[in-house]
C-alpha cells in the first residue's frame, strides 16, 4: 500500500457479521482495482471484527481499524475519512454490496467531469435475506438535486452509492457532522454543494439493503427533524436571508400531502425555482424539467380550477415563464 490508490472505499460496520462476508465478496469481485478498503468497526459485539481481519489477511489494500467502544455512524465514518489516501472516496454500507462495475463506471464518469465533485446512482432493492424488491431511482441531474435537498427529508444520494471527489472534502475541510447522529450524510450534501455540483446515476450500481435494523427504520423520527434543519439551511442559502422554520416545515410537509399548499408556501416555492434558475451554471433544460415536474406534482395534489386566479396564474408560469417565481411573490394580495 506504498502507492495511494486512486479510490479509498469506506465502510463502517457494527453487528454486521450476518452481511459482511457478502458485501466484502462484492468488493474484492470489482473490475476496477486500483482501490483500498476501510473497515472501521464500532465497537462491535458479533463476529464482524474478526471478519473484516479474515479479509485483510487474503487482501493486502484492507485497512481495518476497531473503536474500543460504540461512537457512532458520524464518528466513525471521519475515522475513515481522515485514513483514506484516494483521490477518490466511495462509501458502502456493511449490509449493502456493489455490483461489478460500479467503482468503474463511478471513475468513469468523474474523470470525465470535473465540476461534480458528488455522485451516486440508482440501486436494486433487497430485502434481509437478498431477495430483488424493486429499483430505486434517485434524482439525476444537479438542478434535481438542490431542489430534492431543498424540499425534502431524504436524501437525494443513497449514502452507499456515493462516490466522493477527495479534493472537495480535504480543500474545504468538510467532514461528518457529529451532531447529526442521523441525516449525517443529508448536511454533509449541502456543505459539498456549495463547492462543486451533483449527479446520480440511472444504472442501478448498488445492491440497497431495506431492512428493520437499518438507521432509516430505526431513527426515523430523529432523522426527519435533522433532515428538515438542512432543508432550512437549503432554504436561507438560496434566498440569502432568514426564513422562519415553520415556513420550511410547511413548504416539506406540504410536498409529502401532509398539510395543504397554502398561498405563502406556494409563493416560497416558486421563489426558490426562481433562485436556482439564477444560479451559476444552471441547465436550462434540466431546470425547464424541473419546473413541470413541479407544475404536475402540484395539479396532482389540487386541481387547477380549485386555486384562486392569482395562484392559478402563477402556477402555469412555473413552466412556462423562468421570470414566475419572482412574478408571483411580488404580485399584490387581491
Amino acid at each position: 500500500m506504498a502507492n495511494s490508490p486512486l479510490v479509498s472505499i469506506i465502510i463502517p460496520v457494527y453487528n454486521a457479521a450476518h452481511f459482511l462476508p457478502e458485501t466484502l465478496r462484492s468488493v474484492s469481485e470489482q473490475r476496477f482495482t486500483d482501490w483500498e478498503l476501510i473497515l472501521v468497526d464500532d465497537g462491535s459485539s458479533d463476529d464482524s471484527l474478526s471478519i473484516a481481519h479474515r479479509f485483510a489477511v487474503d487482501h493486502g489494500n484492507t485497512k481495518v481499524i476497531g473503536n474500543s467502544c460504540n461512537q457512532g455512524l458520524p464518528t466513525t465514518l471521519n475515522i475513515g475519512l481522515a485514513q483514506a489516501r484516494g483521490d477518490y472516496i466511495a462509501r458502502l454500507d456493511a449490509d449493502d454490496q456493489m455490483l461489478p462495475t460500479r467503482l468503474q463506471e463511478q471513475v468513469d464518469f468523474l474523470d470525465c467531469k470535473p465540476e461534480i465533485g458528488l455522485l451516486g446512482s440508482s440501486a436494486i432493492t433487497i430485502d434481509g435475506d437478498g431477495n430483488p424488491r424493486g429499483t430505486q431511482q434517485m434524482p439525476h441531474s444537479d438542478e434535481d438535486i438542490r431542489w430534492h435537498e431543498t424540499t425534502g427529508r431524504a436524501s437525494s444520494f443513497l449514502h452507499p452509492s456515493v462516490m466522493m471527489r477527495a479534493a472537495v472534502l480535504r480543500d474545504h475541510g468538510l467532514t461528518y457532522d457529529t451532531m447529526f447522529a442521523a441525516s449525517q450524510d443529508k448536511q454533509l450534501w449541502f456543505e459539498m454543494l456549495q463547492h462543486c455540483k451533483g449527479a446520480n446515476l440511472k444504472t442501478p450500481l448498488i445492491y440497497y439493503r431495506r431492512h428493520g435494523g437499518s438507521i432509516s427504520e430505526t431513527k426515523r423520527t430523529q432523522q426527519s427533524a435533522n433532515a428538515e434543519r438542512v432543508c432550512h439551511r437549503w432554504v436561507e442559502q438560496l434566498l440569502g436571508r432568514p426564513i422562519p422554520s415553520s415556513a420550511v416545515c410547511n413548504l416539506v410537509r406540504s410536498l409529502r400531502r401532509e398539510v395543504p399548499v397554502g398561498e405563502q408556501t406556494l409563493a416560497l416555492m416558486m421563489e426558490l425555482l426562481d433562485s436556482l434558475t439564477r444560479q451559476p451554471n444552471c441547465d436550462p433544460k434540466n431546470m425547464k424539467s424541473l419546473r413541470v415536474r413541479v407544475l404536475m406534482r402540484l395539479l396532482r395534489f389540487h386541481p387547477l380550477w380549485r386555486w384562486p386566479e392569482m395562484i392559478r396564474n402563477g402556477l402555469l408560469k412555473i413552466a412556462t415563464d423562468e421570470s414566475g417565481a419572482s412574478s408571483l411573490v411580488q404580485s399584490p394580495r387581491p
